[in-house]
C-alpha cells in the first residue's frame, strides 16, 4: 500500500459488503483493522500572479488541494460533543444504511446523540475519515516603490515597501462548515506521518512588512 495509507478500525460488513448494525441501530466494529484512507491528495494546483500599476505591485498565490483523506479527531469530537452547528437539531433522527445481524435491512432509528457520540466519535475509525480537499489563499502582498524623483539627492537607487499576509483564508470544502477545520496539520509531529489530526490547532495566519533598499 502507499506510504500515506491510513490504517484503523473498520465498520463490520457482511459478505455482500453491507455495513452491519447492532440491535440498537449502531454500527459494529470489525474484528480486523484495515486500510480506511489515503492521505495523498489526487492533485495540487497553485495559481499565482503579480499585477503592477505605476509604482504599485500586487501579488497573490491561491492553492487548491484536491482529495487526500484525514482522520480527524477534531471534527469527530466537535460533532460528538454537540459543539457545532451541524448538531444543532437535537430532535433529528437517523437510520444508518446497512443490515442488522440477521441480514435484514436496518430499520432501527437512533437519535442525534447516538449518531454523533456513539458512532462518529466512539465508533469505528472509518467514520472519522474526511476528504481534505481545501482551497487556500496562501499568500497576498502589496508593494509600493518610491518614485525616482524622490531619490535623486540620495544614495539610493530604489526604495520599496511591502506588506504581506500568509494563510489568510482557507476552507476545507468537504468537512463540516461549523468545525472550521484546517487539514494543514500533523498530529504525529515531525516525521513522515500525514493524514492524522489529534485535536491539533489550525496552521497560523501570518502578516509581514518589509523595506527593500538598493544602492
Amino acid at each position: 500500500y502507499p506510504l500515506t495509507s491510513i490504517f484503523g478500525g473498520k465498520i463490520l460488513r457482511d459478505e455482500n459488503g453491507q455495513p452491519v448494525v447492532d440491535a440498537e441501530g449502531n454500527y459494529l466494529n470489525s474484528p480486523d483493522d484495515g486500510i480506511i484512507g489515503d492521505a495523498n491528495p489526487d492533485w495540487i494546483m497553485n495559481v499565482s500572479n503579480t499585477i503592477t500599476y505605476k509604482n504599485f505591485n500586487f501579488g497573490f498565490l491561491v492553492n487548491y488541494t484536491k482529495g487526500g483523506d484525514i482522520l480527524s479527531s477534531t471534527i469527530s469530537t466537535l460533532l460528538g460533543r454537540g459543539l457545532i452547528e451541524e448538531t444543532a437539531d437535537r430532535e433529528r433522527t437517523f437510520v444508518l444504511p446497512g443490515v442488522n445481524q440477521q441480514g435484514q435491512p436496518n430499520n432501527v432509528q437512533i437519535n442525534n446523540s447516538d449518531y454523533y457520540f456513539t458512532n462518529v466519535l466512539f465508533g469505528p475509525n472509518e467514520l472519522q475519515i474526511y476528504d481534505a480537499t481545501t482551497i487556500r489563499l496562501q499568500e497576498v502582498s502589496l508593494g509600493y516603490s518610491l518614485p525616482s524623483k524622490f531619490l535623486e539627492k540620495t544614495q539610493f537607487s530604489s526604495v520599496s515597501f511591502t506588506v504581506s499576509g500568509n494563510n489568510l483564508y482557507y476552507r476545507a470544502i468537504n468537512t463540516p462548515k461549523g468545525a472550521n477545520f484546517d487539514p494543514n496539520t500533523s498530529g504525529t509531529g515531525v516525521g513522515n506521518g500525514v493524514g492524522f489530526d489529534y485535536l491539533n490547532g489550525p496552521s497560523s495566519r501570518k502578516y509581514g512588512f518589509s523595506v527593500k533598499v538598493t544602492f
